[in-house]
């Protein structure tokens, strides 16, 4: 008993690592792209060029190339210089990728305003009723993590922000929440800081 209580934990760990809030940050490494790998993706020509001849941006877009869908790409510029971009990946949505795209470009820009979406890919996963989860759960994993929740019995607790969710397993309320707390401080995303408490039992 005591070992399948520990497996369950275990498991329940490693779906929640696997969490995936994707953005980017201004890196100072690796290849500018060629005119032939952009040949079959529509991008503005300034973007394009960009892609060509900035390798930190080329870098975050062949990061956000390695993504699932439903994802998008935004840039921020300023003076005609780009200066920081987001991007978003595995959500349930076109509208979900947008604002989470935007809001991790605006992040790392430190601006409120100014980001514009660069790219998006549609998901080929089915989409999900949005209507039978809670407003937090924005991507696919999500769906997976809340899921499996619900499955729990016994004390439990998730938790979460505007990056998606987190949750925790205990022998009482009280300690099921504060586990879920402490896990979405520790995983989630400097844009979103703020931690609360989604649903427990």
């Amino acid at each position: 008993m005591v070992k399948k209580s520990l497996i369950t934990k275990i498991v329940f760990v490693n779906v929640l690592m696997a969490n995936s809030l994707v953005a980017c940050s201004v890196l100072d490494t690796p290849l500018s792209f060629q005119e032939s790998e952009l040949e079959s993706i529509q991008l503005s020509d300034g973007f394009r060029l960009e892609l060509q001849t900035i390798p930190w941006a080329a870098r975050e877009f062949r990061q956000y190339q390695d993504q699932d869908g439903n994802k998008a790409f935004a840039t921020y510029r300023q003076g005609g210089k780009l200066l920081a971009t987001g991007f978003s990946d595995e959500k349930l949505t076109k509208e979900l990728a947008f604002s989470e795209a935007l809001r991790l470009c605006h992040a790392y820009a430190k601006v409120e305003i100014g980001c514009n979406i660069e790219h998006f890919e549609a998901s080929l996963e089915e989409p999900i009723d949005l209507s039978l989860y809670p407003p937090e759960v924005i991507g696919f994993p999500d769906v997976t993590h809340f899921d499996y929740y619900q499955k729990q019995r016994g004390h439990k607790a998730i938790a979460g922000n505007a990056s998606g969710i987190l949750g925790g397993i205990a022998s009482t309320e009280l300690m099921a929440q504060k586990k879920a707390i402490n896990q979405c401080r520790r995983n989630t995303h400097f844009s979103a800081p703020d931690c609360y408490i989604i649903a427990s039992e």
